[in-house]
């Protein structure tokens, strides 16, 4: 297991340091400045991505000696931290997405797209922590019933008496 993530961490390096390099390279020689927008924001999300198909192929190896729960619980982990990647990406490069179609806006007619491009950024963050939120929520929920099948429980099912009872009350009138 611990083979694997290591030959992850140095693919992630070799990744980096030579493909990603290249592809730098090439896009500074190009007139826009846009796709070496795009390579900066990608770059560490992408590495982030190698590491973590490392630690699922890790995963993959061990899972026969994971209880079921465990291995629903290692799951939903390392697909929550794949969609809030993917979420960084969307949040990062959406400046970037309004500017292209902007550019697009430019290039058509009619005006209900130069009304609506100037949203859009915030719209696709807004899309990115929206779904990032609703995957984490799922997770969370999803953890609490494997946790309650294993029998560790956060929280009681007997309520917790905050008001006094009806024997209580005219006791405690009385008092008054």
């Amino acid at each position: 297991m611990i083979v694997v993530i290591v030959l992850a961490q140095i693919f992630k390096q070799f990744f980096s340091a030579i493909i990603i390099k290249s592809i730098e390279n090439f896009t500074s020689k190009t007139k826009t400045d846009l796709d070496d927008k795009l390579i900066k924001i990608l770059k560490q999300p992408l590495n982030w991505l190698i590491f973590i198909s490392g630690v699922w192929l890790a995963r993959l190896l061990i899972v026969d000696y994971l209880n079921p729960t465990l291995q629903e619980a290692t799951d939903s982990l390392i697909n929550l931290i794949a969609i809030a990647i993917v979420a960084w990406i969307i949040y990062r490069a959406a400046p970037l997405l309004g500017q292209l179609l902007s550019n697009l806006a430019l290039q058509t007619e009619t005006e209900l797209d130069d009304l609506i491009v100037p949203y859009l950024p915030k719209l696709f963050q807004t899309l990115a922590i929206a779904i990032f939120a609703l995957k984490t929520g799922e997770v969370v929920l999803d953890i609490l019933k494997l946790m309650e099948q294993e029998g560790i429980k956060l929280f009681t099912s007997t309520p917790i008496a905050i008001l006094p009872t009806s024997t209580e009350l005219p006791e405690q009138i009385h008092q008054f």
